[in-house]
């Protein structure tokens, strides 16, 4: 499964490698406003193709899904990289965003489906270290070239890897090909795949609306139809997520919705303190950037300490005492912000919050996949795809309402 790690490790790279350059990227090509669209399209391209894969993958095998992905991440960055204007390199960011979330999806199906359940937690700890590297390396690497060179041979360097790493694809295919030959044949009705399709872009575009920065002269007219469109998102997505007539099981639903508030809560701290340290304590972007660093580092440990319990009476406390570490720090970490309390214990507390997710999250994968049928691996996989971006932005979104609420609270006159 070497090959499911270096996928999962070039799409972490490029999405954390391309956050940091967006500003450059849209004055480069003339539309300083599209930057909400530049990566709010991947997560819309990235939420259909959660959806859809998982279907596709139950219907025809993991195999087909996860080479194709592969291919179409790769062609969407060289789009990106070549774009000569702003259109182009939209249409270049839903390609990728389509391809790296079938790809992700397939390699959590592939796991579900031929790895005992006995051995999963060490490939889904393997999927949680493959985004360490990049986290550490990828940010200030785009940087690098961005400054030296240009943002465009950052979209050039995961095409060359996949490129290099074709032999490896080739080999894994070939060796698990007669998967899709043994995958029951389910067959899926257009009205099905229309009914997904719908439900995945109207939640994917009413979460664009929601990722709309809010400025301060005109908060309190686009408040509420943010509101509205988190509504629409919300009511949206819960077909997605509820896989009713699909699994009889209610515990891959209860796995999902946890990863969602798991996902959502870690992604919204971990936006909001570097900015919080760059404010109150006149911290530089490199030094707030060492916040995701140690959270990705904490987070892999925390993943590598939920393969030590091999018995299933061990192995269903680490659901909830993952759950209980993360909720206790995540307010504590709140708490001592508020407060104003030294950079260094907050960071400690930070470090407690990546472990806690890191010994949850890649155990609930492994209970949702475990009780999951063997026709339904590819949607539920999909469906903790779809919950860990959905829940990220929404808690994201949820951040920056408060903030504006906050802000106009506070220029309201005093009695």
């Amino acid at each position: 499964m070497l090959a499911s790690n270096l996928l999962i490790t070039m799409v972490a790279f490029e999405y954390l490698a391309v956050t940091p350059i967006v500003t450059p990227i849209v004055n480069d090509l003339g539309n300083s406003s599209a930057y909400t669209l530049v990566v709010g399209s991947v997560l819309l391209a990235q939420l259909i193709s959660n959806a859809l894969s998982g279907i596709i993958i139950d219907a025809f095998g993991a195999i087909r899904p996860t080479v194709i992905g592969s291919c179409t991440f790769g062609i969407g960055l060289l789009i990106c990289g070549c774009a000569p204007n702003m259109t182009v390199f939209i249409i270049g960011r839903l390609i990728q965003g389509f391809g790296g979330g079938a790809v992700v999806v397939g390699c959590y199906a592939l796991v579900g489906t031929i790895v005992p359940v006995e051995h999963q937690p060490h490939f889904f700890t393997s999927f949680a270290t493959a985004w360490v590297l990049p986290s550490l390396i990828a940010p200030g690497l785009a940087g690098y070239i961005t400054t030296q060179f240009s943002w465009r041979y950052v979209f050039f360097l995961v095409p060359i890897c996949l490129i290099l790493a074709m032999p490896s694809l080739h080999t894994t295919a070939k060796s698990y090909s007669f998967l899709d030959s043994q995958t029951l044949k389910k067959k899926q009705s257009i009205r099905t795949l229309t009914r997904t399709t719908f439900l995945a872009l109207v939640s994917g575009s009413t979460l664009l609306i929601w990722q709309l920065p809010i400025s301060s002269s005109h908060s309190v007219a686009i408040i509420w139809p943010r509101i509205v469109a988190a509504a629409i998102a919300i009511f949206a997505v819960i077909p997605l997520l509820a896989l009713r007539g699909i699994v009889s099981s209610h515990r891959p639903r209860y796995d999902i919705t946890a990863r969602l508030l798991l996902n959502g809560a870690y992604v919204a701290i971990e936006t909001s303190l570097p900015l919080f340290f760059q404010i109150c304590h006149k911290w530089s972007v490199q030094q707030s950037g060492l916040l995701m660093s140690i959270g990705s580092i904490t987070w892999a440990i925390g993943s590598w300490l939920s393969t030590v319990p091999k018995e299933p009476k061990a192995r269903k406390h680490l659901i909830p005492s993952g759950g209980v570490i993360t909720f206790v720090s995540v307010l504590c970490v709140s708490a001592s912000a508020t407060a104003n309390s030294s950079p260094l214990f907050i960071l400690v507390l930070w470090s407690v919050v990546g472990l806690g997710v890191g010994i949850a999250y890649p155990t609930l994968a492994v209970d949702a996949l475990a009780h999951a049928p063997f026709n339904a691996k590819g949607i539920v996989s999909g469906a903790l795809q779809i919950a860990d971006g959905f829940g990220s932005t929404l808690c994201v979104g949820l951040l920056g309402l408060s903030l504006a609420i906050t802000a106009e609270i506070s220029r309201l006159p005093t009695p």
